[in-house]
């Protein structure tokens, strides 16, 4: 796929936007509210796998700071809205770190992981961003790795997320 120069000037904002955000979640609801690219409201909905590689890289367990002891979960999840899919996330994140209530929607629902962990006034550092050059029939653009933490500073996941075309398209 080749992308005109509109659609260029399109990834480079919303690359700031996502770069900006405190949750990618939210800042793709209203990246498409803004552009009218679905009907209003949106609310991305997850297609969640849990079953995940087992234990993570030891890379990921050091950037989590976590001890040999303690339990690193795994979500790999699409988020979509009305069945369009705008991104693929693989989540390293730590229970212990999270309240119990939490860890439940985590385990037993669909929601976004953003969303859920919003009340905890996470912050996200990227470590990563990269411009994809998407392949013939391909329509990745974007991944960017993030740690994100709560308030206090501690880490509490590793996410690397994975943006599609569909951001840059109208679907009304």
């Amino acid at each position: 796929m080749h992308m005109s120069l509109g659609q260029t000037s399109l990834l480079q904002k919303l690359d700031e936007t996502l770069l900006a955000a405190s949750s990618a979640t939210r800042a793709m609801e209203l990246w498409c509210e803004d552009l009218l690219l679905f009907p209003a409201p949106v609310r991305m909905t997850a297609s969640v796998e849990r079953n995940g590689p087992g234990r993570p890289p030891d890379q990921i367990r050091e950037l989590l700071a976590v001890r040999p002891d303690e339990i690193v979960q795994y979500r790999r999840v699409s988020l979509s809205v009305h069945r369009h899919i705008l991104s693929r996330a693989e989540n390293w994140y730590v229970p212990a770190r999270l309240p119990d209530t939490m860890n439940h929607v985590l385990t037993m629902t669909s929601e976004p992981f953003g969303r859920v962990v919003s009340p905890l006034t996470i912050s996200r550092t990227t470590l990563e961003s990269v411009r994809l050059q998407p392949r013939t029939g391909g329509d990745e653009i974007l991944r960017h790795v993030a740690v994100l933490r709560r308030k206090d500073g501690i880490p509490i996941s590793i996410v690397t997320e994975i943006y599609m075309t569909t951001l840059l398209q109208r679907h009304v």
